[in-house]
Formats: structure tokens, sequence, C-alpha cells
């Protein structure tokens, strides 16, 4: 096998890697965008709702009152699993994707070597790591930041 071969191979195998990234992450994106949207709109609907039903008493007080339950829920919905702030996320990783994508198909010579392809390859992997270490501090559920109800421990009082 020849290396301009093995060359092609490893450059097609990276570029459909980013493409494959790119791909995803916007799809990502926009579901989380919307979503983000769609809750929030519920969340107005619903309260619109609850608030004219109660008024004009179309509504029975339990189906105002079942209604009236739905934007406080809605928006603890997406407060905590954030699809905004994982919107941009996504965003940010696509675009650093394409980044990439864009060095290797127009920012490296017509006939890179080796090294020039693994060193871009290994920044496609520092990137992946990096977003994933902010995922993981963002956007995993951190039960140890809801309130057990007791007083903190002050030591100072001791």
């Amino acid at each position: 096998m020849s290396n301009s071969t093995e060359m092609d191979k490893r450059i097609s195998f990276l570029k459909k890697e980013l493409e494959n990234a790119i791909r995803h992450a916007g799809i990502r994106a926009r579901i989380d965008h919307w979503l983000s949207i769609i809750l929030m709109l519920s969340s107005l609907v619903a309260s619109a709702y609850a608030g004219i039903g109660g008024l004009t008493e179309h509504l029975t007080r339990q189906q105002t009152a079942a209604i009236a339950l739905l934007p406080g829920s809605l928006v603890l919905i997406a407060t905590i699993l954030n699809f905004e702030g994982k919107s941009d996320w996504h965003y940010r990783k696509m675009q650093r994707m394409d980044d990439l994508r864009d060095q290797l198909m127009l920012q490296l010579p017509e006939s890179p070597n080796v090294d020039q392809i693994a060193q871009l390859s290994k920044k496609k992997n520092k990137c992946v790591h990096e977003m994933h270490e902010e995922w993981v501090s963002r956007f995993s559920l951190n039960w140890s930041k809801v309130p057990s109800g007791r007083p903190p421990n002050d030591s100072t009082n001791s």
C-alpha cells in the first residue's frame, strides 16, 4: 500500500468523524433549543388558560388547580435540564468540529504528512475531552445542591 493511499484513508476517516460530529451536534443543538422554547411557551399557555378558566368559571376549581400546577412544573423541568445551555454547548461543539474540518480540508498542505494529520487528530481528541468535561461539570444532575431541610453545618459555633 502506498503512503499516499494510507494518507488518503486517514484523511477520509478524520473528515468523516468530524462531519458526523458536526451533524450530530447540530441536530442536538436544534432539539434542545426547541425543547426549551416549547417548555416555556407551554408554561405561558397553561398559566393563561388556568387564569382565564378560573376567571370565567369555565373550569372547575380542581381543573383550574391542576392546570395551574403545570407552569411551575414546566419551568422547573426546563431549569433543571437546562435545554438552552445544552443547545449552546452543542452549537459550540459543532463550531469547534467545523473549525477542525476546515483545518483538515483547507489549511493543511495539498499533500499533508502523517504528523500533520496526527496533530489534527490530537486536536480533535483534546476538543472532545474538554467538551465532555464541561458537559459533566455543567449538565450532570447534582443532587448535592438540593437543600436537605437541615441547617448548614456551621463549625464556627462549636
